[in-house]
């Protein structure tokens, strides 16, 4: 990959569109140069930003690189063209930010930019993909992650140093992400877990197989101590016997029970004969009770006869008496009906003049309410205006005052960090004057001790002439006068010293006046966004809140006692995060004062109207005056109907007084035959009795039985006949059973069946307790043995599994603690050691070189396999890494940097990378290893790979033609190539 073209706008410290054109340095070895803070670094940061949406430190994001110095309609963006390849891609990536965008009304309004990027292909189209796909295809086509970029192409300030001087444990997760080991840690990990499981399941297998174990039972005190497979046999021995005996004793039971079972039955018989004999007795005992119920059936029968007789005449009178109790009835009803016939036709013409004038009154109050209900639909559509309108303005007003509070506080905190900004400026001015002070005195302190060095240099060279030796100025070989030291003389070593306690003394100054420049430019920035937010406060807040500090505190306490849920004001100042992500949003109204008044001036006018409207309306609202219509036609529909049905009534009226009065003359006609019927049914009814043998009236109701008495009768009858052929059938036969046999006593052989049944039962118990034990000791014995087996299969497993574990993890006695991922990165390690000790022997002049720690070395307790040493090449010895001095630290880690470019490309694959940039360090160096380090990054530049030195130390413009040069001014920073 090759850069050919970067353009910045708002970025960084660059305010407007800045382009670098790399296509002007065909390859090679280029400087960044520039003054400290003028934007050199963010020309890194915008390059890794637009690949990877990171700067190349990795401190700052892309929505904290928006330009301070921007004007609030710029665009804030990176455009990154590079060939990979030989194709041409481009990336445009933006973060997001917010712009100033004038309204058609005139006014100024904020608007978010959200973040987006897009790659357009070497064809000139533009890859489809969302934001997350095209990051992945941009990291597919360079084909590195953004710690491998950073690693082995842009190399971040002070990330030399990160991976000489880390430990084994450190280096080793850098080396996990650039080299991808992973894979080696995880298959540590899990033998890890697979030993833990190992042990697990053995422990397991041992509980369960002791559980198993706790299974045995023993019946008997004399198989204690017995192997169980020994005693399982015993037990089973036993349970045969005692099943054995338990068969004795059931067929011996069941002989005795077949004698019970004969003997009582012979005693049932006699038992049986003896309750037939007594039955016999009572029944001869009823034989007068049924010649009784003989005679009074008879007698029933005889009344039967007559009661048909008796029926037909209480029958007739029944009718007669009904047919006299109807005629009453009729009578009665005609006079109560031609009586309320009468009351009914006043009321007919009553009702027919209540009518006419509810009628009238009805039609009247329908032409009014009809006429005014037109007026509702126009109440409908005011009260629907003054709903929006009450709705506009409250949504309003509640997004005024929530959007006025934020401002109120984003004020209160630029005010808060504006105070700080300044205080730490007033500290950083003091600080540099002092430092600056210093610098010169240590600069005059040199001046003067190097004119001293300067004024002695005859008698330094007087020191050495020697008598007919030319002198090395005037070439004379006499020396007659030459010129004597002074007492103040002062010798190179001492102007050496001044000289560096100058160079540090405006190393200190150059450093505090950065750090006040800094301040300087937080305290403006703070100063100018205060006065912006203050503006824009004033505009919104009027007649509502002033900018003061104690009138924005005030109106914020006041917001608290209103809402709740909102961040207290002095919560929000005394926590400095809170106080960052106020500063950190850009605040701005939704809804403005203005429109929120107007809004409120279109709610009351609306008010107004729907008011006047509802005035004039008969009802409060249409469906009431509706209802009313409604009501007031039901109510003449009803008095109608109510008419027609006191007419219907009537006229039914009259027609069933016509009805019954045709009724009553039939009924008298009825009674009059009716009489003559009963005198002819009584005549009949006497013949009937003297017939059938009553000598009166109440000897025949005597006799007479309804018909379930009778059937009660006939019933008791038979069941006593019938219980008498029985009874004297079962005594024949029972006589003739138990003729020839006698009684038997059945408690000697109950006594000896519950003798041998307890018998049974305690071989039945013991049969049941061997059983078990048999059943429950041979199972387990079975299970014991599987457990047994499985133990000796997981033992076997567990051996390899930890001899695995302890090897991968560097755990095996008497060994280097290596673990296997490290192991595995130690085979990278070394080649980048290799690579880089190339060219250190060339930087330090061949007089040390880098050396992997061997594992016959390293502890025996930690894990110490990429530890680095140095091997002096001059003493031909061996030495701690952090025994370097600054400027070999800086040679070894830049040696590094490159061995690991190198190392990581390779890995690669078909990655090309023709460019690196370096940020600093070389200020560390002394003029011999600078020089022998820049021909080493010049002869890996070649003429193809750009090289890309950032740094300010002076005298690198006098080692390298090729400079882009980073200015700084008060309207941002500029970059312009310079050769």
């Amino acid at each position: 990959m090759k850069p050919r073209k970067l353009i910045m706008s708002a970025f960084g410290s660059y305010a407007g569109q800045t382009e670098i054109d790399f296509t002007r340095q065909k390859g090679g070895l280029f400087l960044i140069g520039g003054d400290t803070g003028a934007g050199k670094t963010t020309i890194f940061d915008a390059i890794t930003y637009a690949l990877y949406n990171q700067t190349s430190g990795g401190e700052r994001n892309g929505a904290m690189m928006r330009s301070q110095y921007a004007a609030g309609t710029a665009m804030t963006y990176v455009e990154f063209e590079f060939e990979y390849a030989k194709a041409c891609y481009r990336i445009r990536r933006n973060p997001e930010y917010m712009i100033t965008k004038e309204l058609k009304n005139g006014k100024i309004k904020e608007q978010k930019v959200p973040a987006a990027v897009e790659l357009i292909l070497p064809d000139g189209s533009v890859f489809p993909e969302k934001r997350s796909g095209t990051d992945a295809k941009i990291e597919e086509i360079i084909g590195l992650t953004v710690e491998q970029f950073t690693q082995i192409v842009m190399i971040a300030q002070g990330d030399f140093l990160k991976l000489l001087y880390t430990k084994s444990d450190d280096r080793k997760i850098i080396f996990s992400k650039l080299f991808r080991t992973g894979d080696y840690w995880r298959i540590q990990e899990n033998l890890r877990r697979r030993s833990l499981a190992m042990d697990e399941a053995i422990a397991e297998n041992g509980r369960a197989m002791a559980q198993e174990q706790g299974r045995v039972i023993l019946p008997k005190e004399e198989l204690e101590g017995m192997p169980l497979e020994e005693a399982v046999a015993q037990i089973h021995q036993w349970e045969k016997e005692l099943a054995a005996e338990q068969e004795v004793k059931r067929k011996e039971i069941e002989k005795v029970r077949g004698k019970l079972v004969q003997a009582e039955e012979v005693n049932r018989l006699f038992t049986e004969l003896r309750k037939r004999e007594m039955r016999g007795e009572e029944l001869e005992t009823e034989a007068d009770q049924e010649r009784q119920r003989r005679q009074q059936l008879e007698a029933a029968i005889k009344a039967d006869k007559v009661a048909v007789e008796e029926q037909r005449l209480r029958e007739k009178e029944s009718e007669r008496a009904r047919s006299q109790k109807a005629c009453k009835e009729l009578e009665l009803w005609l006079g109560d009906a031609r009586e309320k016939f009468n009351r009914c036709e006043q009321l007919l013409k009553q009702r027919e003049q209540e009518n006419a004038i509810a009628t009238e009154q009805a039609s009247k109050e329908l032409h009014r309410i009809e006429e005014g209900i037109s007026g509702y639909e126009a109440l409908a559509q005011a009260e629907q205006r003054e709903h929006q309108a009450k709705n506009a303005y409250e949504t309003a007003k509640g997004e005024y005052e929530h959007g006025l509070k934020r401002m109120a506080q984003s004020l209160l905190c630029r005010i808060t960090e504006e105070s700080k900004a300044e205080q730490q400026r007033d500290k950083a001015a003091k600080t540099w004057e002092q430092a600056a002070a210093e610098a010169r005195e240590a600069s005059h302190q040199y001046e003067a001790v190097y004119q001293r060095f300067l004024e002695e240099q005859a008698g330094i060279l007087a020191k050495s002439l020697r008598e007919n030796e030319p002198c090395p100025v005037c070439g004379s070989l006499n020396h007659p006068a030459p010129a004597v030291l002074s007492e103040a003389a002062v010798s190179e070593a001492e102007v050496k010293v001044a000289k560096d306690a100058r160079a540090k003394a405006e190393e200190r100054s150059e450093a505090a006046y950065q750090k006040f420049e800094q301040w300087k430019t937080k305290a403006g920035e703070a100063q100018i966004l205060l006065e912006q937010e203050r503006q824009r406060f004033l505009v919104e807040a009027k007649g509502v809140c002033e900018d003061s500090e104690e009138a924005l505190r005030a109106y914020l306490v006041k917001q608290e006692n209103t809402a709740t849920g909102n961040i207290r004001i002095s919560q929000l100042l005394d926590d400095e995060t809170r106080v960052g992500e106020q500063l950190g949003r850009e605040v701005a109204l939704t809804v403005g004062r203005e429109q929120v008044e107007g809004l409120h001036r279109d709610y009351q006018e609306w008010a107004k109207e729907t008011g006047r409207i509802r005035d004039g309306l008969p009802y409060p609202t249409e469906e009431e005056a509706r209802a009313v219509i409604e009501r007031i036609r039901k109510d003449e529909e009803g008095r109608k109907q109510s008419y027609r049905r006191m007419q219907q009534e009537n006229e039914e009226l009259k027609a069933e007084l016509d009805r019954k009065q045709g009724q009553r003359m039939q009924e008298e006609e009825k009674v009059k035959q009716l009489q003559q019927e009963c005198e002819k049914a009584a005549c009949t009814y006497e013949k009937a009795l003297e017939k059938q043998g009553f000598a009166s009236e109440e000897a025949y109701q005597e006799a007479l039985l309804n018909e379930r008495s009778k059937k009660s009768l006939e019933r008791a009858s038979e069941e006593y006949k019938k219980a008498c052929q029985e009874n004297q059938g079962q005594l024949d036969a029972l006589r003739k059973t138990v003729a020839g046999k006698e009684e038997q006593d059945t408690a000697a052989l109950k006594e000896q069946i519950g003798a041998l049944e307890t018998e049974r039962r305690r071989l039945e118990k013991e049969h049941l307790a061997m059983h078990t034990a048999y059943v429950t000791d041979a199972s387990v014995m079975e299970h014991c043995s599987s457990y047994l087996e499985k133990k000796r299969e997981l033992e076997e497993e567990d051996w390899v599994v930890k001899s695995l574990f302890r090897t991968a993890n560097g755990r095996l006695t008497g060994s280097a603690k290596i673990d296997f991922e490290t192991y595995i990165q130690r085979q990278y390690f070394k080649q980048i050691i290799h690579e880089a000790n190339k060219r250190l022997l060339t930087m330090s002049g061949h007089q040390f070189m880098l050396k992997l720690k061997e594992t016959s070395s390293t502890g025996r307790k930690s894990n110490e396999g990429l530890d680095l040493s140095v091997y002096s090449l001059v003493t031909d010895s061996e030495r701690d890494i952090k025994t370097l001095s600054g400027g070999e630290s800086f040679l070894a880690a830049l040696a590094m940097a490159l061995g690991l470019s190198d190392i990581a490309t390779r890995k690669a694959g078909a990655v090309h990378l023709d460019m690196m940039f370096i940020d600093e360090g070389f200020g560390s160096l002394d003029e011999q290893s600078r020089k022998q380090a820049i021909e080493v990054l010049d002869e890996l530049a070649g003429g193809d790979r750009l090289v890309g030195i950032i740094s300010h130390v002076t005298e690198l413009k006098e080692q390298i033609d090729h400079r882009l040069l980073v200015t700084r001014t008060d309207k941002g920073s500029k970059a312009v190539w310079e050769y």
